[in-house]
């Protein structure tokens, strides 16, 4: 994705320990640990926010992870947020999430099975 030659197959693909330094340096992470493989979390600075982060080298060089606080999607960890918990009667389980937005309806209520508790 970063103009590597070198192809990710696999999550568990092992790019040269330089050849993917280089594409975490072009994907704006300055690495601060040696590379250990593709699935393992690598603490680096992102260069846009200064703030250390450990993404895992897959979903760099793929193109679909980075940093948590200036990611477009998902919670904001810099903004308020509230804890939500929804239970099912009748599957006798609880869920618990976190979000940003009250008005978000992360969860679709699909019956009056589903209730929530705050």
């Amino acid at each position: 994705m970063f103009g590597s030659s070198y192809q990710i197959s696999t999550i568990s693909a092992l790019p040269p320990p330089t050849e993917a330094a280089r594409i975490m340096r072009k994907a704006g992470y300055i690495p601060l640990e040696p590379y250990v493989n593709s699935k393992s979390h690598w603490k680096s600075t992102h260069k846009e926010c200064g703030r250390t982060v450990s993404p895992a080298f897959a979903n760099i060089a793929s193109g679909t992870g980075g940093c948590k606080w200036c990611g477009v999607s998902g919670l904001d960890y810099s903004a308020p947020s509230y804890l939500y918990i929804v239970s099912h009667q009748e599957f006798g389980s609880l869920k618990v999430g976190i979000s940003n937005d009250a008005t978000d309806k992360k969860i679709e209520i699909a019956s009056t099975d589903l209730r929530d508790i705050y």
